[in-house]
């Protein structure tokens, strides 16, 4: 409100007051300006302090949404979306646009303008109840306008498994040009590293690629491995993608089991960085048909113990069996073969592919089997038993690992 005080014939003071604010101007009469003048210095003044206070109350919104720290584990199931009111606040504090938008379209648009992803309330044709059946529809067009749509959830993650439910079109529908995508990345795809999946072109790509200043992509600076055979086109499909440097995994949940449908390797400039999980439907085509049904994300640890056993009955081949021990500290090694004082080779390796010999032992009489236990000291990622023995007869072999 506007108040005039004062008792002084010569002297005004006029007040300005809101939400505790107050705004005071004071002189002599004849050097005051008018009011209709006065008005407008103090609606401009307002006008920068909502503006001000406006921020501050969304940020004292979004924090008791979600605390931004890394290697939070979480489950969206976009039920907060169906909530009019704070939707948008609530989307923000959990995730963000490559360019702060979601949309392209939209990346010159101030934040109170930003629009959010497409949300269709109980689509998924699944058995599972509400709210798992809420999806977000990555169809690129907003408003009839073809755009990138990306978002990126507002946390990091050294190693992680992300879990996504997702239908994507029939590969005979997915044009030259689209570009669908889920996985993880740095910061954005402006960063230097990603792993994800791709689905373009009728064809679905498990790769991780590294990308230069200028945006191309360095000679040998990708991995891709072909899964088309295997994607669940067209059906809702649960996913696991696992990024554990140096190790990607893509799996598919298929008969009550995560089905392994690739790995690949990735380098050392992707593995030494946090990266983020992201979903987008990117390209210069147009392609509706991709929704994204519920993720779930979580840190992996290696703190835990690991273990492996595989037994042969008449092997036609010296048995070998290799074990992703995450580079626990403590590794333990038994093997059993056919006959006493056969060779039993213990290697490690950081790639899978490279393989360092650690140690040949014997195997001995005891306890009525022909054996061999020893542990050891590791730093490795992979650690592979070979008993170098085969034919008639009955072997095994077993890893054990814990400690990080």
């Amino acid at each position: 409100m506007i108040e005039r005080t004062g008792n002084r014939p010569l002297t005004v003071q006029y007040v300005y007051q809101e939400n505790g604010l107050q705004l005071h101007l004071k002189g002599a009469k004849a050097d005051l300006p008018s009011f209709a003048e006065l008005l407008a210095i103090v609606d401009a003044k307002i006008a920068t302090i909502t503006a001000i206070n406006t921020i501050n109350r969304i940020e004292t919104i979004r924090n008791p949404y979600w605390e931004v720290t890394a290697d939070t584990p979480f489950v969206e199931r976009w039920e907060f979306l169906s909530d009019i009111l704070n939707r948008r606040d609530v989307f923000f504090s959990k995730y963000q646009g490559r360019i702060g938008a979601v949309w392209q379209v939209e990346a010159q648009l101030p934040e109170k303008d930003w629009s959010l992803p497409n949300f269709v309330l109980d689509l998924a044709a699944l058995a599972d109840p509400l709210p798992w059946r809420n999806v977000i529809d990555m169809t690129n067009r907003l408003n009839g306008v073809l755009s990138e749509v990306y978002f990126a959830v507002r946390r990091s993650y050294t190693r992680a498994r992300m879990r996504i439910t997702c239908i994507t079109p029939a590969a005979v529908n997915v044009p030259l040009g689209a570009e669908l995508l889920f996985g993880f990345e740095v910061v954005s795809q402006g960063g230097h590293a990603i792993v994800m999946v791709e689905v373009s072109n009728a064809t679905a790509t498990f790769l991780w690629r590294t990308i230069g200043e200028d945006g191309a992509y360095p000679t040998g600076g990708w991995t891709s491995v072909n899964v088309t055979a295997t994607f669940g086109f067209n059906a809702w499909t649960t996913y696991l993608l696992e990024y554990d440097p140096p190790v990607a995994r893509l799996s598919k949940y298929a008969g009550g089991v995560y089905v392994l449908m690739a790995e690949m390797t990735v380098p050392e400039l992707t593995s030494s960085d946090r990266l983020m999980p992201f979903f987008a439907n990117e390209g210069n085509a147009a392609l509706t048909g991709y929704y994204i049904n519920h993720i779930a994300v979580s840190a992996l640890s290696h703190s835990g113990s690991c273990h492996k056993l595989q037994t042969w009955v008449n092997p036609g081949a010296d048995p070998s069996l290799d074990f992703d021990v995450g580079g626990r500290l403590h590794v333990e090694v038994w093997a059993r073969s056919i006959t006493a004082g056969k060779t039993v080779l213990v290697q490690g390796s950081a790639d899978r592919t490279t393989w360092r010999d650690i140690e040949e032992v014997l195997t001995v009489a005891l306890n009525g089997l022909n054996q061999v236990h020893i542990g050891y000291f590791n730093a490795y990622r992979f650690v592979k038993v070979t008993v170098e023995e085969n034919g008639a007869g009955t072997e095994a072999i077993e890893i054990t690992a814990t400690g990080e």
